[in-house]
């Protein structure tokens, strides 16, 4: 039986965190599926090119994505329906309670079509009763639901499988030197501290790394650009395309000795290179310390650990436990679409729900779990 999988690649487009957690989502399914259809909506040329979206099937208008996920559940193939890594705020307006409704809908569509609906990495807050109603009836009925912290788990219930943030599913390769730089990367939407930069630049003196400033969401590069003027420090800016400006930051992350930042993907792309991390709290957000929590993690050397606690308390990352627990999940994906592949079109006339097996994924609608 043919698998059609379907998924969205809109987010912020001035954010490469969004990238490269969709990259693996993309690379998933093109694991498992014979076809990918793929929404990108309205974002630009550059931002979609920074996807290997060669040999998929991209849709710009929402209704054309929407007859194509209809027809693959009405017709003779199994549609495979992933929700997209990142956060999500449960019905905090009526704009995202109508998207979660629209959101269920489609899950009802696809289980009717003998199909899958999952999601992967999400971190959800709720805005309200109802927002919360409509997402814990999709998790219902969906057949694998990932989030990325606990948070998500004790809004949504039991349900929810809890595993590292997708940007951890491998690194970037090799470095081409040596591991000799402290990358610091802060939101441009508020002003970053005075003195914790100056701390930092402190720090990375202190431990022999050279201070640069990386800007991996665009909006930030104003304030960086202004401190590396201040501070005579070393600048990655963002010029040019998405996928040249993704090559310059991972090629600096793979030198990264340590990386300080209240951006939660500049951590993690440091991490996944083997990164000492340092998260810098940002107020009224719990989005850095929830997701970093789940993370298998190991005490930072205690060189490293008297010079950066002035600026926060380091975190070093088993990389290779946090990928197993991603490849738990990709094996999870695999083992559905493998379902679907050889699912009868039709179940036996009188037949009763199959008893659940240790070598089986449960599905919610027959095992009721």
């Amino acid at each position: 039986m043919r698998v059609v999988g379907f998924c969205s690649v809109v987010a912020q487009e001035d954010n490469l965190g969004d990238v490269v957690i969709r990259r693996e989502m993309l690379r998933v399914l093109r694991e498992t599926c014979d076809e990918v259809v793929v929404y990108a909506g309205r974002s630009g040329a550059s931002y979609r090119a920074s996807y290997d979206l060669d040999g998929t099937t991209v849709l710009t208008r929402p209704g054309r994505f929407q007859a194509r996920l209809v027809r693959a559940a009405l017709g003779r193939g199994r549609p495979l329906l992933v929700f997209a890594p990142g956060p999500a705020r449960l019905g905090g307006d009526r704009r995202s309670l109508l998207k979660g409704v629209a959101n269920l809908a489609n899950v009802v569509l696809v289980r009717l079509g003998r199909g899958e609906a999952m999601t992967l990495g999400r971190a959800v807050r709720t805005g309200g009763r109802a927002g919360r109603a409509v997402e814990g009836l999709s998790l219902r009925l969906q057949s694998l639901y990932v989030a990325r912290d606990d948070v998500t788990r004790g809004v949504l219930g039991p349900r929810v499988r809890v595993a590292p943030d997708l940007a951890l599913a491998g690194d970037d390769g090799p470095a081409t030197g040596a591991a000799d730089a402290m990358v610091l990367s802060f939101r441009g939407d508020r002003e970053v501290d005075p003195a914790l930069v100056r701390r930092a630049i402190e720090a990375a003196r202190r431990t022999g790394t050279r201070p640069v400033l990386v800007t991996q969401v665009r909006r930030d590069g104003a304030q960086h650009a202004r401190l590396a003027a201040e501070h005579g420090i070393e600048h990655v800016a963002w010029e040019g395309e998405h996928r040249a400006q993704l090559d310059r930051v991972t090629a600096t992350m793979r030198t990264a000795r340590v990386v300080v930042s209240d951006r939660l993907h500049a951590l993690l792309l440091g991490a996944r290179n083997g990164a000492v991390v340092v998260p810098v709290a940002t107020p009224g957000s719990d989005k850095l310390p929830t997701t970093l929590a789940v993370l298998p993690s190991t005490a930072a050397p205690d060189d490293l650990r008297v010079h950066l606690a002035a600026l926060g308390e380091p975190v070093v990352v088993d990389r290779a436990a946090a990928r197993a627990a991603v490849d738990d999940v990709r094996a999870l994906v695999v083992a559905r679409a493998a379902g679907l592949r050889g699912a009868p079109d039709a179940p036996p006339a009188g037949a009763r729900p199959a008893a659940a097996r240790p070598d089986r994924v449960p599905d919610p609608l027959e095992e009721g779990v």
